[in-house]
């Protein structure tokens, strides 16, 4: 029986319909986008205090996988999208294809229209809905940001 466990997880892993089948591998020089100077000063300026963000092959991983999504997705690279890859290198993940597959998941899950419009009207909502939280919760706070 156990035989039988095995042959089926490994059709599932071989099946067609498996994405990481089709997925292509990440390029390790992809081309640059038409505002590739904004995810360089973003990447520069993303927690620069912690250590691993000094790294400048973190950096470069970073560039490429924030890059590559741009590419494959088919959208113009946004301000803070350093900021939601970041903790996947914060919980020290090595893995260039692991980290790009996190980061696609959770923008897709959790994000999915915040990065999309290119008016940012999305992401200024957000913006807008953390800043009454924090005059609701911490009003000093607020009148100090």
């Amino acid at each position: 029986k156990k035989d039988k466990d095995k042959d089926k997880d490994k059709d599932k892993i071989d099946s067609p319909n498996n994405n990481s089948q089709n997925f292509e591998p990440l390029r390790d020089d992809p081309p640059p986008l038409y505002n590739q100077r904004v995810i360089q000063a973003d990447i520069e300026r993303t927690r620069p205090t912690m250590k691993c963000f000094q790294d400048s092959a973190i950096r470069h991983e970073m560039e490429i996988i924030l890059t590559e999504y741009c590419h494959r997705k088919k959208v113009s690279y946004k301000q803070g999208m350093n900021y939601v890859l970041a903790p996947f290198f914060m919980i020290e993940m090595k893995d260039r294809l692991d980290i790009y597959l996190c980061f696609e998941s959770f923008i897709e899950t959790y994000l999915n229209s915040t990065f999309n419009d290119e008016e940012f009207g999305s992401l200024q909502c957000i913006f807008r809905m953390f800043r009454l939280l924090i005059q609701y919760h911490d009003p000093s706070l607020s009148t100090f940001l």
